[in-house]
């Protein structure tokens, strides 16, 4: 059943010049509470100026351990966002509901899949919860990931993301695509839509070849992504994730 909880706060990071990374210990009693599976959220819930705010945060941890890390955009006039960027301190108490969500997939050490995963923003959060799990648990499985953002200072969990290539450099690849700071290779330009997911799938084959996809991002950018993997590959399962792109709507990754 769907609660809340005071979880302390771990600590306070900034992972990226407008996004922070919130950690908050999971106490032993409540381990079982806030088991979850990679690519779930929680709602995070807090009073702002007098007034009850809620909003949801995908997990960026894969599961297992003992905290909880969230990634946070830092929104423009976002009340939450801004509370917890700015304000939330290391030892504070923050309400943390049960972990929910259905963007998430099997994941069998028997398996042997080709994953192709598509983030934009701050949709790397679940993705990159995700791509941890399935990397430690499916040995034989390999990953590859599309980030797509403005620039490289704008890109949350830069180096964690790049860690996860060091940690799996024979398993996981990441291309990142840049929409305001041109890069060398000219087809890493652009925004992540279904003209770039077709352009990728040129010099990319694991795009057109993929048994599982994986998408995150607003919402336009998913469809558009969806129908263009459609195009490419018919047969294989495509599990995705819309971003509320309006402040204060109840969907991960909101203000």
């Amino acid at each position: 059943m769907f609660s809340f909880h005071p979880l302390r706060v771990a600590s306070v990071e900034r992972v990226a010049e407008d996004a922070a990374c919130v950690t908050v210990e999971i106490p032993p009693m409540l381990r079982d509470t806030f088991v979850f599976h990679a690519g779930q959220y929680v709602t995070v819930r807090r009073m702002i100026a007098g007034r009850e705010e809620r909003r949801t945060y995908s997990i960026v941890t894969p599961p297992g351990g003992g905290s909880l890390k969230l990634g946070i955009r830092l929104q423009t006039g976002g009340r939450m966002s801004g509370e917890l960027g700015a304000r939330l301190r290391c030892g504070d108490l923050l309400d943390v509901g049960t972990p929910m969500g259905r963007f998430r997939t099997s994941i069998s050490a028997e398996r042997e899949l080709s994953y192709v995963a598509f983030a934009a923003g701050s949709g790397i959060t679940p993705i990159l919860s995700l791509a941890t799990d399935i990397l430690a648990r499916e040995p034989r499985s390999r990953f590859t990931l599309i980030y797509g953002n403005r620039s490289i200072s704008r890109t949350m969990f830069l180096e964690e993301t790049l860690a996860l290539k060091n940690r799996y450099i024979e398993r996981f690849a990441v291309h990142f695509v840049m929409s305001r700071e041109p890069q060398h290779t000219e087809w890493q330009n652009g925004r992540i839509d279904g003209a770039k997911v077709r352009e990728l799938a040129v010099h990319l084959s694991e795009i057109a070849a993929a048994d599982e996809y994986l998408i995150c991002g607003p919402g336009d950018m998913v469809d558009a992504v969806r129908d263009a993997i459609k195009t490419l590959n018919a047969e294989a399962p495509i599990r995705f994730e819309r971003f509320a792109a309006a402040p204060g709507a109840a969907a991960p990754g909101a203000a």
